[in-house]
């Protein structure tokens, strides 16, 4: 693998208190992004190729957000002092812009300069050591170029009466998909998770998804309204997972459950 590839490791988040994240939450939700970073520190020694991690902040009513949220500055310190990686923090111009993908074009419009871009939210986090060179040799399962116009995410689906587009987004995508998609699409243009896949389908992004319907990894996915981890994986075998969400390690700790899901 190419050395100089760099990736820009993006975590959209969101402060805002939610009622409906809360009520089967075991009272995480207020530190989500701080337990995403301790999972990062925990796995950054064995990355090669992320140069950069941008936190985008979208602007909350301050009397209807959880003030300890953001209080980062420890692990910040962490990363940027120990493993010399810069931490960005974008904060976003108006309410408007709490949805993830909105989130992750303004970090692109701001760092353009990386050829990949990660695509995470405060929930989701990688689970395995190298995670970085993982998902690059995926890519290079799926597109013969590191500069494809393409995007890989965990699972690529036509689920819900939606068509196939990015069903569980995170993954990585490259430079060339997002400056296309900056050329088609102004910034204020509010994309949510269908329509970004619609978007970048438009401009002749090519999707794919690096779980192969969970025979390669495993395809978790936290069900908010149900308070369990759905594995819409396809196959009985039990295999692991590369991303997942962050109640997936604690699930020993709060008894969260893992249930098979049949795709509707």
């Amino acid at each position: 693998m190419n050395n100089v590839i760099s990736i820009n490791y993006i975590i959209a988040t969101y402060s805002g208190i939610s009622k409906k994240r809360e009520r089967f939450d075991k009272g995480i939700t207020p530190s989500t992004l701080q337990m995403h970073l301790d999972k990062l520190i925990e796995l950054l020694p064995t990355t090669r190729i992320i140069k950069q991690i941008t936190i985008t902040r979208p602007k909350v009513d301050l009397n209807k957000c959880y003030k300890e949220y953001y209080e980062i500055k420890d692990k910040i310190d962490i990363i940027e002092k120990e493993f010399s990686i810069p931490v960005k923090v974008v904060d976003m111009n108006n309410y408007s812009t709490g949805v993830s993908y909105s989130q992750y074009r303004r970090a692109f419009q701001d760092y353009p300069n990386f050829d990949f871009y990660m695509l995470m939210e405060d929930d989701w986090i990688p689970i395995q050591k190298e995670f970085d060179t993982l998902l690059i040799r995926e890519w290079e399962k799926h597109f013969p170029f590191h500069n494809s116009n393409a995007y890989l995410c965990l699972w690529y689906a036509d689920i819900m009466k939606y068509k196939a587009h990015a069903a569980i987004s995170v993954g990585i995508i490259s430079n060339k998909a997002l400056t296309e998609l900056s050329k088609w699409c102004k910034m204020d243009t509010q994309l949510d998770q269908y329509h970004f896949s619609l978007a970048l389908q438009h401009i002749g992004t090519e999707i794919r998804d690096f779980s192969y319907n969970g025979e390669n990894w495993k395809i978790l996915f936290w069900e908010t309204s149900k308070g369990v981890i759905y594995d819409f994986s396809f196959t009985i075998k039990d295999k692991e997972c590369l991303l997942a969400p962050l109640q997936y390690i604690l699930k020993d700790k709060y008894g969260f459950q893992i249930v098979p899901k049949q795709t509707p």
